[in-house]
């Protein structure tokens, strides 16, 4: 597949002001941990912010990445839908990661690209996707639970599309392992957990009066972003995107869930989610695991769906 760069003279100009660029990649994309750039066909290099105006200087972040990556790297096994990092030893730059390029991009992307043509096919391709989708993610929750980690911001835009339309899980800035975190960690699946029920919009008070330490990150918290990208993946919209960020933490609070309709037995695993019903992403994997078989059999599914 042919690569393709594509970025906006602002974005440019704004991640060139705020990352250094030393070796004059090709700028792929910047987020609040840092600066992608194309640094191969099958590469991407991820340097971490120096001054920028909101989120700083984001070396620690970036630092902390890389040592996620280098634990996932020394197991005696893989993961194939993780994302694959490479060791970063033969570049005189500090603080950078190698990762696996994806021309496709992000599943939040994907939802509503026409990468394959009009609206209607890249739909179609999603449709008959989504839930083989849903399985590789489980399936990667549950290595990364099995070997002490929680990703801790699981969502649609920190899972990729592989060219062979399969997903990988990426972004483990705010990954916990073995009980330890980063430090003071801002970037979470359920950051509405953080403010209290009535919030006034001030983020000088996000987190205030609530303890935010890595034991404050369970599974369920992994889980609950699952059950968010399937949402996604069956609805073809965020969850509560239309809201204000003050509405969806009252939402959050009161449990007033999006609508399910159309969803059918995957609604039932999405609310079980959200609800915090499942105690490992196991029990989510064998749940939709037993969807699968049951349309390969072909099962109608229960009335009450």
């Amino acid at each position: 597949m042919e690569t393709s760069v594509h970025t906006t003279p602002h974005k440019k100009e704004a991640a060139e002001a705020v990352t250094p660029n030393p070796l004059g990649l090709p700028l792929l994309d910047y987020g609040a941990s840092g600066t992608m750039h194309v640094f191969a066909p099958t590469l991407i290099m991820k340097s971490p912010h120096i001054s920028h105006p909101k989120f700083g200087n984001t070396t620690s972040s970036v630092a902390y990445k890389a040592k996620i990556y280098a634990y996932i790297r020394s197991l005696p096994t893989s993961h194939q839908h993780i994302l694959t990092s490479f060791e970063n030893t033969d570049l005189d730059i500090d603080h950078c990661l190698l990762l696996a390029y994806h021309p496709l991009g992000c599943l939040r992307k994907f939802i509503r690209s026409t990468v394959f043509g009009t609206w209607p096919e890249t739909t179609q391709i999603l449709k008959s996707r989504r839930l083989h989708w849903g399985q590789q993610i489980a399936s990667a929750l549950v290595f990364l639970h099995g070997h002490g980690m929680l990703h801790g911001d699981l969502t649609a835009a920190n899972t990729l599309v592989t060219d062979t339309l399969d997903v990988v899980l990426c972004d483990f800035g705010t990954d916990f392992l073995n009980g330890q975190g980063e430090g003071d960690i801002v970037r979470c699946t359920r950051w509405y957990r953080f403010l209290d029920d009535g919030w006034d919009g001030d983020w000088e008070n996000f987190g205030k009066g609530r303890k935010r330490d890595a034991q404050n990150f369970s599974v369920k918290d992994d889980i609950w972003g699952l059950g968010m990208i399937c949402y996604e993946m069956w609805c073809l919209k965020r969850m509560w995107g239309d809201r204000e960020e003050r509405e969806r933490v009252g939402l959050y609070w009161r449990k007033e869930w999006p609508s399910l309709e159309g969803t059918g037995e995957v609604g039932q695993i999405i609310e079980k989610c959200w609800n915090d019903e499942y105690e490992s992403a196991d029990e989510v994997l064998h749940a939709i695991e037993n969807i699968r078989k049951n349309e390969g059999l072909g099962v109608v599914p229960s009335s009450n769906t």
